[in-house]
């Protein structure tokens, strides 16, 4: 089954997808960013790719950007905010949030997990990007990528 519009704006989806060089990438929508044709295809496919990163072992050193990350009123909004960002960096994924019209990186591990240390039948379900991992991405449809270098 598709994730139709209907489904995309009921769901605050989470993709998956690597760089041309290889590198592994999380992207959180927060219900509005784009998410490439390849995903939407298959919901049993997006969700065994799901699963599969959550089997993922989280030993990856990291560093937040914080020049992308929201202002919070408190430490603690801060540290619930970045959670999720992190523990998928601790997996060695790049992971990006969407605000305003890009993703933005918000935690970056030390050493990236690379698309040739996933299984074949994960690997072919995650979107390929045209371009290397950026602080900041703007995907304008499932064909054109373009670099924020603000």
């Amino acid at each position: 089954m598709e994730m139709d519009e209907d489904f995309l704006e009921t769901h605050d989806v989470d993709f998956f997808a690597y760089f041309e060089d290889g590198l592994l990438g999380h992207f959180a929508t927060a219900g509005k960013g784009f998410v490439p044709e390849l995903v939407k295809g298959s919901i049993e496919s997006y969700e065994r790719v799901c699963d599969y990163v959550d089997s993922l072992g989280g030993n990856f050193g990291f560093k937040i950007i914080d020049r992308n990350v929201p202002v919070f009123n408190t430490t603690a909004q801060r540290d619930r905010y970045l959670k999720s960002f992190s523990i998928m960096a601790k997996k060695g994924l790049f992971s990006y949030d969407y605000r305003g019209d890009r993703y933005k990186l918000i935690v970056a591990p030390q050493i990236g997990r690379r698309i040739s240390e996933i299984p074949s039948d994960i690997g072919s379900a995650l979107a390929a990007l045209s371009l290397s991992t950026s602080e900041n991405i703007e995907l304008i449809s499932s064909n054109f990528f373009k670099l924020d270098l603000n």
